[in-house]
């Protein structure tokens, strides 16, 4: 069933003036869905996806249509809540409406939290099973979902929003939405968000890596999304994959439902409060004085799994700590000016040692589910470590 879905897509995009005889989208089964394949070997910087801008669905390109201009001549709508509200209303259209054949190679489910605890979020999941920052975009996602229900209710003048479908359509939205500068609409809000989203039929089926061998990007000259091989050649029979944003497994999870081992993206979020008390642990001196330095300079701590060394700002943020209240009264000119010392470098992997600990303590006494988000700040904060032994090594 789905392959003929993705075969009637293919033949639907091709004959509305799709290029992409270089590739073939296969489905890959139900825990990986679809995924664009090289039908040879794709040379560097060869362009292999064309897709013309008319099946681009944009919410200006919604607002033209006769039906969604109505509504949108009286009520004031962003552009991401018109292309939710046209994927719920349109996936409900007949089989001879212009985008069924892409509307029917879409996923019937997501995998992510929101898709499958949307009524009881708070209750599935708690601070101490997910780091803060999963459980902040979770709640984000959700206090979004909600604005969405209760605008389209308002804006299609029901209270009889079917919300698995909204859930849905927000979804399809979420996760297939890339960015593409709009010309502005008079009938698309943006007051405050400019609009800058668009869903690409078929192009949508590339796959995410942080290691993309391919770069998706909008041709003004030929009018079409194109997708090239722009960091380094496919071979045929590989799957071909896009980077779409620096995003940590937290976010992918959040967003996507699915994470990436070893993700380089992945990251240590050390907010200020946080470090003063890891700092306290190891008898540092934190006067108040120096909290409101740190936190007035806002130099963030956060270390990604791609760092060799403790990042910039935890290095300064720690030399802070060790100042003197005579070095404090310069201390832009000394954090700035020079290199951490080796004597700030000590205490600031002694910190990152200690918090190693910490969230050893979290990965044993979390649920199987969320280990691994744990497991994953444990093993960024030891390659840093590890990469202190072996420069101790070298030396």
């Amino acid at each position: 069933m789905k392959e003929a879905a993705i075969t009637s897509l293919i033949q639907w995009a091709k004959n509305e003036g799709a290029v992409m005889d270089l590739v073939e989208v296969k489905y890959c089964g139900e825990d990986r869905g679809c995924g664009v394949f090289a039908k040879k070997t794709i040379r560097l910087n060869e362009t292999f996806l064309r897709i013309p801008k008319h099946l681009m669905i944009t919410a200006g390109m919604v607002a033209d249509m006769p039906e969604y201009k109505n509504i949108l001549e009286r009520h004031r709508v962003e552009a991401f809540s018109i292309l939710v509200m046209f994927f719920y209303l349109e996936s409900q259209r007949k089989e001879d409406a212009f985008f069924h054949p892409y509307f029917a190679s879409l996923p019937k489910t997501f995998d992510t939290p929101l898709a499958q605890n949307y009524v009881d979020l708070e209750k599935k999941f708690t601070m101490e099973e997910l780091p803060k920052r999963a459980m902040e975009l979770l709640m984000k996602q959700k206090n979004e979902f909600i604005y969405l229900r209760e605008q389209l209710s308002r804006v299609l003048d029901t209270r009889h929003i079917d919300i698995p479908h909204l859930n849905w359509a927000w979804h399809v939205v979420n996760t297939r939405c890339v960015y593409l500068e709009n010309p502005e609409h008079p009938l698309v809000e943006n007051s405050k968000l400019t609009d800058t989203l668009a869903i690409i039929p078929v192009m949508d089926m590339l796959n995410h890596s942080p290691n993309a061998q391919a770069l998706a990007f909008f041709d003004k000259h030929s009018n079409t999304y194109c997708v090239n091989a722009e960091y380094r050649c496919v071979n045929e029979g590989d799957e071909i994959f896009v980077c779409y944003g620096p995003h940590d497994n937290l976010r992918l999870w959040v967003e996507y439902g699915f994470s990436i081992p070893h993700n380089i993206f992945n990251r240590v979020d050390i907010p200020n409060n946080v470090l003063f008390a890891l700092a306290a642990a190891i008898g540092l001196d934190v006067s108040e004085e120096k909290k409101r330095i740190i936190d007035e300079l806002a130099i963030p701590n956060t270390m990604y799994l791609s760092d060799v060394k403790p990042s910039f700002g935890l290095q300064k943020n720690v030399s802070i700590l060790l100042m003197s209240k005579m070095e404090l009264k310069d201390v832009k000119n000394r954090i700035y000016g020079a290199d951490a010392t080796n004597a700030t470098l000590e205490v600031v992997y002694r910190i990152i040692e200690h918090l190693k600990g910490l969230l050893e303590k979290r990965v044993r006494t979390a649920l199987p589910t969320f280990k691994h988000f744990w497991s994953e700040q444990v093993e960024l904060l030891q390659n840093i470590i590890n990469q202190q032994s072996d420069d101790g090594d070298s030396d």
